[in-house]
């Protein structure tokens, strides 16, 4: 799965530095707990990020390390997709960008996620009916407020 949400920005969000990644880093995260008002909880380590139902719950996604790239014109923060029980397969990974290419834009992009609960390749699409009306969704509306607050417009 691939995904990716962007706005176009009048101005930078965050400075094209380490500290912008780490705003990046930080905005994105406060919108998952956020959205689901304390349901997850985002735990930062020094090698992976893990999203927990509850506090102590079981790992929902693992994420790598936070990998900063920061160009002449763009600053971006990239995790890994790792694990956890709503991953079929460890792959993929979730960028956080703001890139000024012929545009200023922000993104949030998830590229080859593979869901658990997706339909699986073969099988009919109504097997995939949980991710695509709960887990996608989520993570969408995520990307939207995530987007919008940087943005200056707050929590979409």
């Amino acid at each position: 799965m691939t995904t990716e949400q962007r706005i176009v920005l009048g101005r930078p969000a965050v400075p094209v530095s380490e500290d912008g990644a780490r705003e990046l880093d930080r905005a994105y995260w406060a919108e998952v707990e956020g959205l689901l008002h304390g349901l997850v909880r985002v735990r930062a380590h020094e090698a992976a990020i893990e999203i927990r139902l509850l506090s102590r719950g079981p790992v929902l996604l693992r994420l790598g390390a936070r990998q900063v790239t920061v160009g002449d014109a763009s600053v971006a923060c990239r995790y890994r997709i790792a694990g956890g029980l709503l991953t079929r397969v460890a792959s993929g990974a979730l960028t956080l960008e703001q890139d000024a290419g012929r545009t200023l834009e922000l993104r949030s992009s998830v590229t080859g996620f593979h869901p658990r609960l997706a339909a699986r390749p073969g099988l009919p699409d109504w097997t995939g009916v949980l991710y695509a009306r709960v887990q996608a969704r989520l993570h969408d509306a995520v990307g939207r407020r995530f987007l919008a607050r940087l943005a200056g417009g707050g929590a979409a």
